[in-house]
C-alpha cells in the first residue's frame, strides 16, 4: 500500500489507521497468520495498531497478547494463565532507558557499578530463559536508548559513572547475548532514536500524559523497523541479483564471460545440495516446516545411536542421534574435531577421541546408562599401517557398524529425511545446540565434475557421518502430497479416510 511505504506520512498514518486496516483486509491473497506477545515496560496500545498495519501491508496478520502497563517481567516470569493459552510464537519485550532500575551515582566504586550492571542484564537474561524454556518462541528485545540528558556533560560517555555509559555497556550485554542466541533479536531503539532526534522521540509531555516512551509520530518509525524484523524472520524479504555489466564492481565477469557463465540457483551444480534445509524459530515449538529444535530430554524408551567419521588433520566427527516411535531421526548431540579455523582439526589422536567419546556416554544426561548402536565409515577398519582405527575403539569399549559408503545414495537417504510431509513434518530434526552441524551442512555445495555429489573440497565430515546412519535406517522416498480422497462416494464411507 502506497501509504506505508517509505517515506511516509506518520501523520497521516496515526489518524487514518482504521480506514487504512480495513482497505489491507480487502486482499483475496492469504495471509501468514502469527501469534505474537507484547510485553511492555510503557504503554503499546498504539504501537500494536500500527505494528499491525505494516506486517498487514507485508502479508502477515497477527493475533496479539498485550500486558499491562509495566507489567511485561511479570508476565515473563510469573503463571500468566491467559499468556499461557495464547502460545505466541514471537514475543516482543517493549522496554527503554527508562526501565533501566539502578544507575551509577558518584559514590559508586568502580566493583559497584559492575555490579549494578550486572545485575540489570540479570534482570533481562533470567526473563529471557524463562520464556525460552516455556514458549520456545523467538524473541525481540529493544536496547536502550541514550538518556536525553547529560548531567555530567560530555563526560556521560565516558566515566563509568555516567549514564550514558552506563546505557552503553548494558546494550553491548544484549548484543553478545544476541551472537550466541540466534533466535533472539535486537530491535534497535538506539539507532531510531539518533535519527528522528533524540530530544523529539523523548518528549517528557509524551511520556507524563500517555506514558510513551517515544513521540507518537515516532510510532510509524518504530513500528516498520519492528515489522521488518518479523517479515525477515518469516522469509518474506526480497532477494536482489547485481549484474556487472560495465566492469566497474567485480571485473565484468558477465560482460565479459556472457550469461551462460552464471552459476547460480539450485539447478546448476553450484548450487546448495541441501536447499530444502530450514531453520525457523517461529515453527520450534510446533515442529513443522522446520528442521532445527530445541533440545528437550530424551525419552528413556527411545533407542540412541552414535555416527562416527574419523579425521586428525582435518575434524573427525562423532554424532548421536535418538530416533521416536515413528522413526523420526533427532541429532541430539555432537563432539566436532575442530578448531576456530574452518575445516582445520584438532589433532586428536585415536585414543583421545575415543577417551571423550566415552567419558560424554558416561556422564551426559541423554546418554548415560543406555545401550547406543555405533555406524562409522568402513575406512575405520583399515589395519594396513597397524593397529586398526576401530581397534582403538575397541579398547574404550565403543562398538560400530560398518557403515555403507556409497555417496550418492547416502545423500539421497538424507533428502528423503529432510522432505517435509504433506503436514510439514520432516523425518528427522537437529537440536540447535549442534552447531557444527548448523554452520557446515546447510553451506555444502555440487561437486563440478559429478552434479549428483558433494565436493569433498568442503567441509563435509559431520555430513559423511549423518550420511552413514541415514544408510543405517534407510527409508523410501517419502510421500509428500495430501491424500485424494475419491469423489465417486456415495454412501460417504470415506469420510474419515
Amino acid at each position: 500500500m502506497r501509504e506505508l511505504e517509505y517515506p511516509f506520512d506518520p501523520g497521516y498514518i496515526m489518524k487514518k489507521r482504521r480506514s487504512i486496516k480495513k482497505e489491507l483486509l480487502k486482499t483475496d491473497k492469504p495471509f501468514i497468520e502469527k501469534r505474537i506477545a507484547v510485553l511492555g515496560g510503557s504503554t503499546t496500545h498504539d504501537i500494536i495498531d500500527i505494528l499491525e498495519l505494516f506486517l498487514l501491508n507485508y502479508g502477515i496478520r497477527p493475533t496479539f497478547y498485550e500486558s499491562e502497563f509495566n507489567q511485561y517481567w511479570q508476565d515473563a516470569m510469573f503463571d500468566n494463565p491467559e499468556l499461557d493459552e495464547f502460545k505466541p510464537e514471537i514475543i516482543f519485550i517493549h522496554t527503554s532507558f527508562r526501565n533501566i532500575t539502578e544507575l551509577p551515582v558518584i559514590s559508586d566504586d568502580a566493583a559497584a557499578i559492575s555490579d549494578k550492571l550486572d545485575r540489570q542484564y540479570e534482570h533481562f537474561r533470567v526473563m529471557w530463559e524463562k520464556l525460552f524454556s516455556k514458549f520456545g518462541a523467538v524473541i525481540i528485545q529493544n536496547n536502550f536508548e541514550m538518556p536525553f540528558y547529560r548531567l555530567m556533560g560530555n563526560k556521560e560517555a565516558s566515566d563509568l559513572h555516567g549514564s550514558i555509559n552506563f546505557a552503553a555497556s548494558l546494550n553491548m550485554k544484549f548484543y553478545e547475548y544476541a551472537q550466541k542466541n540466534k533466535n533472539f533479536f535486537i530491535n534497535d531503539i538506539n539507532y531510531l532514536s539518533a535519527d528522528y532526534g533524540l530530544s523529539k522521540w523523548a518528549d517528557p509531555f509524551v511520556w507524563h500524559m500517555y506514558k510513551y516512551i517515544l513521540d507518537l509520530n515516532a510510532i510509524p518509525q518504530f513500528s516498520l523497523n519492528l515489522a521488518n524484523i518479523i517479515k525477515s524472520l518469516l522469509g518474506k524479504n526480497k532477494k536482489a541479483f547485481v549484474l556487472d555489466l560495465d566492469n566497474t564492481l567485480w571485473g565484468g565477469v558477465v560482460g565479459d564471460d556472457g550469461v551462460e557463465g552464471i552459476e547460480i540457483g539450485h539447478e546448476t551444480s553450484m548450487g546448495q545440495v541441501f536447499s530444502e534445509f530450514t531453520d525457523d524459530p517461529t515453527h520450534y515449538a510446533d515442529r513443522r516446516f522446520t528442521h532445527v529444535i530445541p533440545a528437550f530430554d530424551i525419552p528413556r524408551e527411545w533407542r540412541v545411536y552414535r555416527s562416527y567419521d574419523f579425521g586428525y588433520a582435518k575434524p573427525f566427527s562423532c554424532g548421536w542421534w535418538a530416533v521416536d516411535h515413528d522413526g523420526v531421526l533427532y541429532r541430539i548431540l555432537e563432539l566436532y574435531g575442530c578448531t576456530s579455523t574452518p575445516n582445520e582439526g584438532v589433532l586428536w589422536t585415536p585414543d583421545r577421541q575415543f577417551a571423550e567419546i566415552r567419558r560424554i556416554e558416561n556422564e551426559h544426561p541423554y546418554l548415560r546408562g543406555r545401550t547406543i548402536t555405533g555406524v562409522a565409515d568402513p575406512a575405520i577398519w583399515d589395519a594396513s599401517r597397524g593397529e586398526s582405527v576401530y581397534e582403538t575403539a575397541l579398547k574404550y569399549r565403543l562398538y560400530f557398524q560398518r557403515g555403507d559408503n556409497r555417496r550418492v545414495a547416502g545423500w539421497m537417504q538424507l533428502h528423503y529425511r529432510l522432505a517435509f510431509d504433506a503436514e510439514g513434518y520432516p523425518g528427522m530434526y537437529v537440536f540447535d545446540t549442534c552447531r557444527g552441524f548448523l554452520r557446515t551442512v546447510p553451506a555444502l555445495l555440487y561437486s563440478d565434475t559429478d552434479a549428483e555429489d558433494v565436493d569433498t573440497r568442503q567441509e563435509d565430515h559431520i555430513a559423511d557421518e549423518t550420511r552413514y546412519f541415514c544408510m543405517s535406517r534407510p527409508m523410501a522416498p517419502p510421500r509428500t502430497e495430501a491424500a485424494v480422497r475419491p469423489q465417486d462416494d456415495p454412501l460417504d464411507m470415506l469420510r474419515n479416510v
